[in-house]
Protein backbone atom coordinates (compact mmCIF):
# COMPACT_ATOMS: atom_id res chain seq x y z
CA UNK A 1 0.00 0.00 0.00
CA UNK A 2 2.61 2.39 0.79
CA UNK A 3 4.58 1.63 -2.42
CA UNK A 4 1.24 1.97 -4.14
CA UNK A 5 0.43 5.25 -2.60
CA UNK A 6 3.96 6.54 -3.22
CA UNK A 7 3.57 5.76 -7.04
CA UNK A 8 -0.03 7.31 -7.28
CA UNK A 9 1.65 10.54 -4.98
CA UNK A 10 4.72 10.45 -7.67
CA UNK A 11 2.43 10.52 -10.65
CA UNK A 12 0.28 13.30 -9.25
CA UNK A 13 3.22 15.81 -8.72
CA UNK A 14 4.98 14.89 -12.13
CA UNK A 15 1.49 15.67 -13.76
CA UNK A 16 0.81 18.41 -11.71
CA UNK A 17 4.96 19.57 -12.65
CA UNK A 18 4.07 18.61 -16.34
CA UNK A 19 0.94 20.46 -17.22
CA UNK A 20 2.65 24.03 -15.04
CA UNK A 21 5.04 23.85 -17.61
CA UNK A 22 2.71 22.98 -20.48
CA UNK A 23 0.19 25.26 -19.80
CA UNK A 24 2.11 28.29 -20.20
CA UNK A 25 3.24 27.61 -23.56
CA UNK A 26 -0.29 25.91 -24.28
CA UNK A 27 -1.77 29.48 -23.42
CA UNK A 28 0.62 31.44 -25.83
CA UNK A 29 -0.20 29.07 -28.40
CA UNK A 30 -3.98 29.39 -27.60
CA UNK A 31 -3.30 33.63 -28.21
CA UNK A 32 -1.39 32.76 -31.30
CA UNK A 33 -4.46 30.80 -32.90
CA UNK A 34 -6.56 33.42 -32.47
CA UNK A 35 -4.70 35.79 -33.86
CA UNK A 36 -3.68 34.28 -36.61
CA UNK A 37 -7.54 33.51 -37.07
CA UNK A 38 -8.72 37.04 -36.84
CA UNK A 39 -6.22 38.10 -39.15
CA UNK A 40 -7.92 35.90 -42.18
CA UNK A 41 -10.26 38.33 -42.58
CA UNK A 42 -13.18 36.00 -43.14
CA UNK A 43 -15.31 36.69 -40.28
CA UNK A 44 -19.22 38.32 -39.95
CA UNK A 45 -18.11 40.44 -37.23
CA UNK A 46 -16.84 43.74 -37.90
CA UNK A 47 -14.89 43.85 -34.55
CA UNK A 48 -13.21 40.08 -35.57
CA UNK A 49 -11.56 42.01 -38.40
CA UNK A 50 -9.96 44.55 -36.46
CA UNK A 51 -6.63 42.60 -36.50
CA UNK A 52 -6.77 41.94 -40.62
CA UNK A 53 -3.33 42.77 -42.51
CA UNK A 54 -2.17 44.40 -39.35
CA UNK A 55 -0.31 40.97 -37.58
CA UNK A 56 1.69 39.10 -39.09
CA UNK A 57 1.62 35.80 -36.68
CA UNK A 58 4.57 33.70 -39.40
CA UNK A 59 7.64 36.11 -37.72
CA UNK A 60 6.96 35.53 -33.95
CA UNK A 61 9.58 36.98 -31.10
CA UNK A 62 9.38 35.30 -27.98
CA UNK A 63 11.11 36.92 -24.57
CA UNK A 64 10.00 36.72 -21.07
CA UNK A 65 11.90 36.54 -17.44
CA UNK A 66 12.82 33.92 -15.48
CA UNK A 67 9.80 31.54 -16.23
CA UNK A 68 8.67 33.94 -18.95
CA UNK A 69 12.03 33.06 -20.56
CA UNK A 70 11.35 29.38 -19.94
CA UNK A 71 8.18 29.77 -21.65
CA UNK A 72 10.21 32.00 -24.65
CA UNK A 73 12.66 28.81 -25.55
CA UNK A 74 9.78 26.20 -25.09
CA UNK A 75 7.83 28.38 -27.44
CA UNK A 76 10.55 28.79 -30.01
CA UNK A 77 11.40 25.23 -30.11
CA UNK A 78 13.24 23.85 -26.80
CA UNK A 79 12.76 20.44 -26.27
CA UNK A 80 11.66 20.22 -22.77
CA UNK A 81 12.49 18.14 -20.19
CA UNK A 82 9.57 16.36 -19.06
CA UNK A 83 7.85 13.25 -19.53
CA UNK A 84 4.82 13.12 -21.43
CA UNK A 85 5.13 17.08 -21.73
CA UNK A 86 2.15 18.96 -23.67
CA UNK A 87 3.45 22.22 -24.78
CA UNK A 88 3.61 23.09 -28.06
CA UNK A 89 6.62 25.26 -30.18
CA UNK A 90 6.25 27.75 -32.87
CA UNK A 91 9.97 27.10 -33.62
CA UNK A 92 8.65 27.54 -37.52
CA UNK A 93 7.67 30.67 -37.36
CA UNK A 94 10.07 32.22 -34.75
CA UNK A 95 12.26 34.82 -36.15
CA UNK A 96 14.03 35.82 -32.44
CA UNK A 97 13.90 34.80 -28.73
CA UNK A 98 15.23 36.83 -25.86
CA UNK A 99 15.23 34.59 -22.59
CA UNK A 100 16.02 37.74 -19.68
CA UNK A 101 17.20 35.33 -16.28
CA UNK A 102 15.63 32.33 -17.94
CA UNK A 103 14.78 29.21 -15.77
CA UNK A 104 16.44 27.01 -18.62
CA UNK A 105 17.47 23.83 -16.38
CA UNK A 106 14.63 22.01 -17.76
CA UNK A 107 15.57 22.70 -21.30
CA UNK A 108 17.88 20.49 -21.33
CA UNK A 109 18.45 20.70 -25.27
CA UNK A 110 18.17 23.30 -27.73
CA UNK A 111 19.12 22.00 -31.37
CA UNK A 112 15.38 22.30 -32.18
CA UNK A 113 15.89 26.14 -31.56
CA UNK A 114 16.42 27.48 -35.34
CA UNK A 115 16.39 31.26 -34.27
CA UNK A 116 18.88 33.71 -33.24
CA UNK A 117 18.62 34.17 -29.85
CA UNK A 118 19.78 37.00 -26.80
CA UNK A 119 20.45 35.69 -24.05
CA UNK A 120 20.52 38.48 -21.01
CA UNK A 121 21.58 36.76 -17.43
CA UNK A 122 22.73 38.04 -14.57
CA UNK A 123 26.57 37.75 -13.58
CA UNK A 124 25.41 36.78 -9.86
CA UNK A 125 21.65 35.42 -10.10
CA UNK A 126 22.01 32.44 -8.29
CA UNK A 127 18.12 31.12 -9.49
CA UNK A 128 19.49 30.82 -12.78
CA UNK A 129 23.07 30.92 -13.16
CA UNK A 130 24.12 32.54 -16.07
CA UNK A 131 26.51 29.69 -16.05
CA UNK A 132 23.52 27.34 -17.14
CA UNK A 133 22.95 29.43 -19.99
CA UNK A 134 26.63 30.21 -21.41
CA UNK A 135 26.87 26.08 -21.91
CA UNK A 136 23.41 25.86 -23.46
CA UNK A 137 24.26 28.25 -25.53
CA UNK A 138 26.63 25.88 -27.70
CA UNK A 139 23.88 24.10 -28.69
CA UNK A 140 21.64 26.48 -30.16
CA UNK A 141 22.25 26.36 -34.64
CA UNK A 142 21.35 29.35 -35.16
CA UNK A 143 23.79 32.88 -34.16
CA UNK A 144 23.44 34.05 -30.59
CA UNK A 145 24.22 36.83 -28.56
CA UNK A 146 25.39 36.34 -24.87
CA UNK A 147 24.78 39.51 -21.82
CA UNK A 148 26.01 38.56 -18.75
CA UNK A 149 25.71 41.64 -16.68
CA UNK A 150 27.68 42.84 -13.98
CA UNK A 151 26.68 42.15 -10.27
CA UNK A 152 23.30 41.62 -11.42
CA UNK A 153 21.39 39.30 -9.79
CA UNK A 154 17.22 37.26 -10.87
CA UNK A 155 15.26 40.47 -9.83
CA UNK A 156 17.54 43.19 -11.76
CA UNK A 157 15.84 42.57 -14.42
CA UNK A 158 12.06 43.08 -13.24
CA UNK A 159 10.30 46.22 -12.32
CA UNK A 160 8.02 43.84 -10.16
CA UNK A 161 11.07 42.60 -8.33
CA UNK A 162 12.45 46.13 -7.73
CA UNK A 163 9.28 47.22 -5.98
CA UNK A 164 8.93 44.21 -3.62
CA UNK A 165 12.60 45.15 -2.60
CA UNK A 166 11.51 48.76 -2.20
CA UNK A 167 8.75 48.12 -0.05
CA UNK A 168 10.02 45.54 2.19
CA UNK A 169 13.28 47.61 2.28
CA UNK A 170 10.91 50.55 3.47
CA UNK A 171 13.20 52.51 0.38
CA UNK A 172 10.11 53.64 -0.91
CA UNK A 173 8.21 54.89 2.79
CA UNK A 174 11.10 54.66 5.05
CA UNK A 175 8.72 56.49 7.70
CA UNK A 176 5.81 53.28 7.39
CA UNK A 177 8.30 50.57 6.33
CA UNK A 178 10.99 50.47 9.10
CA UNK A 179 11.53 47.06 10.54
CA UNK A 180 9.48 45.63 8.48
CA UNK A 181 9.31 41.89 9.13
CA UNK A 182 10.25 40.52 5.38
CA UNK A 183 13.41 42.16 5.76
CA UNK A 184 15.27 38.93 6.39
CA UNK A 185 13.89 38.01 2.62
CA UNK A 186 15.94 40.57 0.43
CA UNK A 187 18.90 39.47 -0.91
CA UNK A 188 22.10 40.46 -0.62
CA UNK A 189 23.06 43.75 -2.15
CA UNK A 190 19.07 44.57 -2.72
CA UNK A 191 19.93 48.79 -2.06
CA UNK A 192 22.40 48.31 -5.40
CA UNK A 193 20.11 46.16 -7.35
CA UNK A 194 17.61 48.94 -7.03
CA UNK A 195 19.84 51.63 -7.82
CA UNK A 196 21.38 49.69 -10.80
CA UNK A 197 17.84 48.95 -12.27
CA UNK A 198 16.84 51.76 -14.60
CA UNK A 199 21.00 51.59 -15.82
CA UNK A 200 20.39 47.59 -16.87
CA UNK A 201 17.00 48.35 -17.99
CA UNK A 202 18.00 51.08 -20.60
CA UNK A 203 21.25 48.55 -21.54
CA UNK A 204 18.57 45.50 -22.06
CA UNK A 205 15.50 48.09 -23.51
CA UNK A 206 18.51 49.44 -26.29
CA UNK A 207 20.05 45.76 -27.10
CA UNK A 208 16.04 44.42 -27.96
CA UNK A 209 15.42 46.77 -30.00
CA UNK A 210 18.32 46.51 -32.36
CA UNK A 211 18.17 42.72 -32.05
CA UNK A 212 14.28 42.90 -33.24
CA UNK A 213 15.31 45.53 -36.07
CA UNK A 214 18.05 43.55 -36.73
CA UNK A 215 16.74 40.26 -37.22
CA UNK A 216 12.58 41.27 -38.29
CA UNK A 217 13.45 44.33 -40.38
CA UNK A 218 16.90 43.24 -41.38
CA UNK A 219 18.56 46.41 -40.12
CA UNK A 220 22.08 46.12 -41.46
CA UNK A 221 22.65 49.10 -38.68
CA UNK A 222 21.33 47.76 -35.73
CA UNK A 223 23.25 44.24 -37.09
CA UNK A 224 26.20 45.66 -36.50
CA UNK A 225 25.31 47.90 -33.53
CA UNK A 226 25.28 44.45 -31.32
CA UNK A 227 29.16 44.22 -31.82
CA UNK A 228 29.21 46.71 -29.54
CA UNK A 229 28.24 43.97 -26.41
CA UNK A 230 31.73 43.08 -26.71
CA UNK A 231 32.98 45.46 -25.27
CA UNK A 232 30.54 46.89 -23.41
CA UNK A 233 31.47 48.11 -19.42
CA UNK A 234 28.48 47.33 -18.23
CA UNK A 235 28.90 43.31 -18.88
CA UNK A 236 30.92 40.86 -16.91
CA UNK A 237 30.60 38.53 -20.37
CA UNK A 238 29.57 39.62 -23.88
CA UNK A 239 30.09 37.70 -26.75
CA UNK A 240 29.00 36.83 -30.05
CA UNK A 241 28.22 33.14 -31.69
CA UNK A 242 27.82 32.65 -35.14
CA UNK A 243 26.58 29.60 -35.99
CA UNK A 244 24.33 30.02 -39.46
CA UNK A 245 24.09 26.42 -40.69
Amino acid sequence: NEVLTGKIVGETILGIVNSFFSYRVKDISIVLNNISRLTEGNHNLDEQKLLEGKINVDEIAFSGHSLGGYTALACGGAVVDYENYLGENWAGKTKGIIPIAALSSICNNLPNVNAPIMWIAGENDTLCPASIAETQLTQVKNKTYFLNYKDAQHLSFTEFGIEIMEMISGLSRPEQNKGFFLAGFLPEGYAEIIESYPIIMSSVESYTADFLDAYFKEDEIALQSLDRIKSDSLLSQGFILNKIF
